[in-house]
């Protein structure tokens, strides 16, 4: 017998913020009625350079609840998004589910395949339909 002991942290989105080139950094805050779930990465950092830097950071309602690592698989769904971290995120949870407050749309999918992620590892469930399949990047856009 198979048995899977996973810790998810479920999420209600009421809000999403999107920010483009902040301080030199993209990132996406999904707000939940009594806090947020933000995921950041730096915009300019050659991960030649230091490649720790280059990695997501991840902040569950305080930078006491942070953690930066990449992810295994980020799947969209037609009203929701699960990261599944390389690791348990603040060593405790195998994934983050997050409902969105509307469908998933092509803004969504577009800030995390071209200005969060670069690499093969965005899955999409079979309800999301093909027009809002982006082929992901293998190197990060240039701003």
């Amino acid at each position: 017998m198979f048995i899977l002991n996973t810790f998810a942290l479920d999420l209600s989105a009421k809000k999403i913020e999107y920010f483009y080139d902040v301080k030199d950094t993209n990132a996406i805050n999904f707000l939940t009625g009594d806090g947020y779930f933000s995921i950041q990465r730096c915009v300019y950092i050659d991960p030649e350079d230091d490649p720790r830097l280059n990695d997501p950071y991840w902040e569950f309602n305080s930078q006491e609840m942070a953690d930066s690592r990449h992810f295994a698989e980020i799947i969209f769904h037609a009203k929701s998004v699960t990261l599944v971290p390389k690791g348990k995120f603040i060593g405790r949870y195998d994934l983050i589910s997050i409902k969105l407050p509307t469908d998933v749309d092509i803004k969504l999918i577009d800030f995390f395949v071209n200005y969060l992620f670069s690499g093969d590892f965005v899955k999409y469930d079979d309800e999301v339909t093909s027009e809002l399949r982006i082929k992901q990047s293998n190197f990060p856009d240039e701003l």
